[in-house]
């Protein structure tokens, strides 16, 4: 009796596996933009099914090995139960800034399962680092920058001290960028709004939800 018990139990994993393997959306291309799964960065509770890969824009093929951009993107998917309502189409978030991070690191992550829980969506959320932003390579991430704002809160200038001081932060960090070999004309809303394009595209899909905060509703648009 243990044996089969044990048999059973063992079948009911391999059949749950498999059903969850089915799931995944396979890989796909468009116009040389390519997404790629691979193991999540961070870790991810038994009730909740997550995937994580890494989106290529269609523009890499032009640019440097060391220049080539790279997206993390992470499905959170709805989690069917008895009487709840009937999946609709997924939900890409389009964050704001511009140039703010998804929050696709470990703590992020349990803020978005709070808030997509919070709102009782019936679908799948898709999530995902704008170019330069976050988790996303190569990062335009500027030390000065995120310094300033932490020393400007106890310093009292007037209109034209702060526009000079911020002014010369930005130009350091553009200067510094530039000579690490970054192409920053590759940083636009227009690209941006294409790698969204080429994002849904890769997942497939019939339609989309676009839910866009600040200056995420420009791309959305």
């Amino acid at each position: 009796m243990k044996k089969w018990l044990i048999f059973i139990i063992l079948l009911l994993l391999t059949i749950k596996v498999l059903a969850t393997l089915s799931e995944h959306p396979d890989q796909k291309h468009k116009n040389s933009a390519y997404l790629e799964w691979t193991d999540c960065w961070f870790t991810v509770p038994h009730s909740q099914t997550v995937y994580c890969g890494y989106f290529y824009p269609s523009d890499n093929q032009t640019a440097k090995k060391s220049q080539k951009i790279r997206l993390p993107v992470v499905i959170l998917k709805h989690l069917k139960t008895a009487g709840s309502p009937q999946v609709t189409s997924p939900i890409l978030y389009l964050n704001g800034g511009p140039g703010v991070a998804t929050g696709l690191d470990q703590e992020g992550v349990k803020d978005w399962w709070t808030w997509v829980e919070e709102n009782e969506w019936s679908s799948d959320v898709v999530l995902f680092d704008q170019r330069g932003t976050g988790l996303s390579t190569p990062n335009l991430h500027c030390p000065k920058v995120q310094a300033m704002l932490r020393r400007s809160l106890d310093k009292s200038l007037s209109a034209k001290e702060d526009f000079q001081l911020w002014r010369q932060i930005v130009k350091d960090c553009y200067q510094r960028l530039r000579q690490t070999g970054v192409d920053l004309s590759r940083y636009t809303t227009t690209n941006s709004s294409r790698d969204v394009g080429e994002l849904m595209a890769a997942l497939g899909g019939n339609s989309w939800n676009l839910y866009g905060v600040s200056y995420g509703t420009r791309l959305a648009l």
